[in-house]
């Protein structure tokens, strides 16, 4: 559910219990007005009792310090009325608030996101590319030739990454490999998931930190020397 459905969902709950309470209200005050007026006079010309009238207010919902209004008939209760009805408004308004700032926030969360630059570059099922890691698990600089969607050779270009590239050859990963572990930290929402790009769309710098707190979840990787090559 989008969040303006959210708020109209809220919107109208909060009318119904709102209109709901103040019935109630009325209905009781009603009762209570009627039931402190003097019966009828009885059948036969005997004159009416006196009327009675309440020695104690029967105001409804009465709260300290706010002033009631006495009816002609001498009973109170429309101050008690109006009370019920600030009250049922004012709750009204205070969860449109929050809706609206919960709204708001999903708002911003979302335009954040849909400002985060995207690749249309599309991957190629053949190329090269030069890749500098450096990770908890891969940290060198390795040539990297892509065949068919996959990596087919990788060569250390220096001592430390030519024993990576031959002890550790399935962590090289392709550029695409690379797009998705990005897309997957952004939808993760990892503290930080960016990305520089070429002119022709793919990736030449992509930086990833799980959780700033922790340590030992941060990649940084370059990409450079990027060339499609004949599949």
């Amino acid at each position: 559910m989008s969040s303006g459905a959210l708020v109209g969902v809220i919107v109208v709950a909060l009318l119904v219990l709102g209109g709901g309470a103040w019935w109630l209200v009325e209905r009781r005050a009603a009762s209570s007005h009627q039931s402190c007026r003097s019966p009828s006079a009885p059948r036969g010309g005997t004159a009416a009792a006196p009327r009675y009238r309440p020695a104690a207010s029967v105001n409804v919902l009465e709260l300290p310090g706010v002033p009631a209004v006495t009816d002609p008939e001498g009973v109170t209760m429309t101050a008690g009325r109006s009370r019920a009805r600030f009250l049922s408004t004012a709750a009204l308004l205070a969860a449109l608030s929050c809706a609206t700032t919960a709204c708001g926030s999903s708002t911003s969360a979302d335009s954040a996101q849909a400002d985060e630059p995207k690749s249309t570059w599309e991957e190629p099922v053949s190329y090269s590319y030069t890749l500098t890691s450096s990770t908890q698990v891969l940290a060198g600089t390795f040539q990297v030739k892509v065949r068919n969607g996959k990596v087919a050779e990788v060569v250390g270009l220096d001592e430390d990454s030519r024993r990576q590239a031959q002890d550790l050859p399935a962590e090289v990963p392709t550029i695409g490999e690379l797009l998705k572990t990005l897309n997957q930290a952004r939808r993760e929402d990892a503290d930080t998931a960016d990305a520089d790009y070429a002119a022709d769309g793919h990736p030449v710098r992509i930086s990833l930190d799980w959780d700033k707190n922790s340590i030992d979840d941060e990649a940084l990787y370059t990409i450079s020397s990027y060339e499609p090559t004949p599949g």
